[in-house]
């Protein structure tokens, strides 16, 4: 099957390929069906020629096919030898009235309609008695959901199509792989399997090593074209990645032969570790600014990216012995060829948790309407939001998010350039632009905006909090890295401003969206930000506890939220030092105690967050248990006195079978921690739209999956 793609605008080729991939799809489903035709017999040798009626109605060189085009329908086709010795069939198919068709598609039947097409045709060359009866089974296919379905969408940012992202091949990885060992063996760092802190130490300065080569390879280049090429291959893999994310998710609604989750789940960790290589490689440039003469072109760029994700690979196993997180080594054989060990498992145990995040991300579990943010109306949280910007950064937060809008589409704002992969203006243009495109905006508000999202030389490798730059770009940091390329996506280079569009989209996404969980990207250092901040996320605590007891009053009404023990009657007959439980009811039916322990905590970006994390919940060890020093203090009290706490609150409990006392650890978000625990612990771990279905399920199934954090 092909078609004359060289000839064809974007959208006919996308189309044409749609079609051909379905009628492939259709002749492959359906080979019982039809294998026994005369055609398969006799026939060695068959091409199929797709032609959209868009483009035989206007080009020259396909006038032969006129006699195809018929009006009000789909498709129209002919038979015949193109060359000696094999069979060909011809479909003109009218491009409008087809994408309309697969766009209202539910069920089958554009794909069995088309395969019956070109069955017809092969019946004229071959004639079979049969095709009757194999049509009429052919028809009953039609039912069910479709396989092949085009849904509209606007395009997330002003990017052209066919651009390639240049992603390393196999080859690229090999030959990084073997200039690491050449590394190694200079370094003098022996064959063996290290552990712990001998593993860090030759971790570190292997890593140190690979640095130093990464900046000299660098150093080679042009900053003035290196930076629009790396920008353009960063978006390139930001589009390619949204396409596939739009497919997975437009795929549950019709027949797939896929995992959705697990499709999904393997395209974000593929595109998370590629970007994050991709933009080390844009941070590098800008910290070194090259003055080499050398052009970077696609196979120094990919060998570059693949040096890049070792030494990634380095840093992660580094940090993992530093932070203490997860057991790991690191082994050089005889080759010096150097491989990182992780603890038995932890590759499924990756697999696992990604795919239960994809779950709920395409909300294949749970329930969505059970999610929790701020009860505070979006206007009045932005314009206290505001309020602080302009107090503590002289600008407005609106207008950082706007200013990053219009950058996303920048070709709306000026209607002489072009879609492109990059786009390039000095600050004068964008603030026309600026205030022609965004209202309120003022002139003097611009340029403290475009210098704030700006990624300067002197930042990239510094911290907060820390007078001596870093020796590397500080990967190993992200709260107090407040200069990376994921929230200034704009590079200087001599007057005029550069950036990619689907860059200045992905950082619009994490600076609007950040503040709805209370936080910032970044610590910013800013009292009056930082006070709205605070006062958003403890309105957000609030209505988890809130929507915990919505939910559990849902099964029962047996429910309190944020219980005093010490305040019931007869008063202070229980301690005052257990604090609150969060939402407690009991729930006759199951005869089980809910025993809720709601915590909003910030999701973690790093490894030294993970480490951070892990102490919160679970304390350091032997020292202290972090927030299960009192859920398990609360819990053994409720254990112990349970008759007499449900006789003051009323419960019909019958002393002589005491419920059993579920405790859940709630909250909105999933932790690698709290679906892997570091130790065991009664409680589980539920996210808040999880909730409803585990107490649905409670001693009905225990071992159903629910999406359960863990269920120990």
């Amino acid at each position: 099957m092909t078609a004359p793609f060289a000839e064809m605008s974007f959208e006919q080729g996308n189309l044409s390929n749609l079609l051909m991939e379905c009628l492939e799809d259709s002749l492959a489903r359906r080979k019982p069906i039809i294998q026994d035709h005369n055609f398969f017999r006799y026939v060695d040798k068959l091409q199929i020629n797709l032609f959209p009626l868009s483009l035989v109605s206007q080009n020259a060189k396909f006038q032969h096919l006129k006699h195809l085009c018929k009006p009000g329908v789909y498709w129209c086709s002919d038979q015949g030898r193109p060359v000696p010795g094999y069979y060909g069939i011809r479909i003109v198919f009218d491009d409008i009235k087809t994408e309309e068709a697969f766009k209202q598609a539910k069920d089958s039947t554009l794909e069995v309609e088309i395969l019956m097409e070109v069955l017809r045709q092969m019946d004229s060359i071959m004639a079979d008695t049969s095709i009757g009866r194999i049509m009429e089974v052919l028809e009953k296919t039609k039912a069910g959901r479709p396989r092949f379905k085009l849904v509209a969408t606007e395009k997330p940012a002003s990017f052209p199509d066919f651009i390639n992202a240049y992603e390393p091949k196999s080859a690229h990885f090999k030959r990084a792989k073997k200039r690491i060992a050449e590394i190694a063996r200079k370094l003098g760092i022996s064959e063996g399997y290290y552990q712990l802190e001998e593993a860090k130490t030759k971790l570190n300065l292997l890593k140190d090593s690979i640095v130093s080569e990464i900046n000299s390879l660098i150093a080679q280049y042009d900053f003035a074209s290196g930076i629009p090429f790396l920008i353009a291959r960063t978006d390139a893999l930001s589009a390619h990645y949204e396409r596939n994310r739009m497919r997975v998710e437009h795929g549950l609604q019709h027949e797939i032969d896929y995992e959705p989750e697990e499709k999904y789940a393997k395209e974000h960790n593929e595109y998370v570790k590629m970007h994050a290589n991709y933009r080390y490689l844009i941070e590098k440039f800008v910290q070194i600014e090259p003055h080499g003469q050398k052009e970077l072109e696609e196979d120094e760029f990919q060998y570059l990216t693949a040096l890049v994700d070792w030494l990634h690979v380095l840093y992660h196993a580094s940090d993992n012995i530093h932070y203490g997180i997860l057991p790991v080594g690191m082994e050089l054989d005889r080759d010096f060829s150097v491989d990182i060990k992780y603890e038995e498992g932890m590759k499924a145990k990756n697999k696992e948790f990604s795919e239960q995040m994809a779950d709920l991300e395409l909300e294949l579990i749970g329930k969505p309407g059970d999610k929790v943010s701020s009860p505070r109306p979006l206007e009045e949280f932005m314009e206290k939001l505001d309020e602080g910007f302009v107090k503590d950064l002289g600008f407005s937060f609106k207008f950082l998010v706007n200013v990053l809008q219009l950058l996303t589409f920048w070709p709306t704002a000026k209607r002489d350039v072009e879609e492109s992969p990059t786009y390039s203006a000095e600050l004068a243009e964008i603030e026309d632009a600026c205030i022609k495109i965004i209202q309120g905006i003022r002139r003097k508000e611009i340029r403290p905006i475009i210098e704030f999202l700006t990624l300067n030389k002197e930042d990239v490798i510094r911290i907060l909090g820390q007078t001596e730059p870093c020796s590397d770009l500080p990967v190993w940091e992200h709260r107090k890295r407040y200069s990376r390329y994921t929230l200034r996506p704009i590079i200087k280079i001599g007057d005029k401003y550069h950036w990619g569009p689907y860059s200045a989209r992905r950082s619009g996404l994490i600076w609007s969206g950040t503040p709805l969980v209370g936080t910032l990207p970044t610590d910013l250092e800013t009292p009056n930000i930082d006070e709205v901040l605070s006062a958003e996320k403890k309105l957000i605590e609030d209505a988890l506890n809130e929507k915990a007891l919505e939910i559990v009053k849902r099964f029962t009404p047996h429910a309190r939220k944020n219980l005093k023990l010490h305040k019931l009657e007869p008063k202070w007959s229980h301690p005052s030092g257990l604090g609150d439980y969060d939402v407690i009811a009991f729930y006759p039916e199951k005869n089980v105690i809910l025993n809720v322990e709601c915590k909003d905590i910030l999701p973690v970006y790093c490894l030294k967050d993970a480490k951070g994390l892990r102490e919160t919940i679970f304390g350091h060890p032997g020292r202290d248990k972090g927030h299960f020093t009192q859920i398990d203090k609360r819990e053994g009290y409720l254990s112990a006195y349970l008759p007499d706490i449900a006789r003051a609150l009323g419960w019909p409990l019958d002393p002589s079978q005491l419920p059993e006392i579920i405790t859940i650890y709630l909250s909105r978000r999933s932790y690698w921690w709290t679906h892997f625990p570091p130790y065991n612990v009664t409680a589980k771990f539920l996210r808040i739209d999880l909730l409803s279905d585990f107490i649905e399920h409670i001693k009905s199934n225990w071992t159903e999956p629910l999406g359960l954090d863990n269920q120990s």
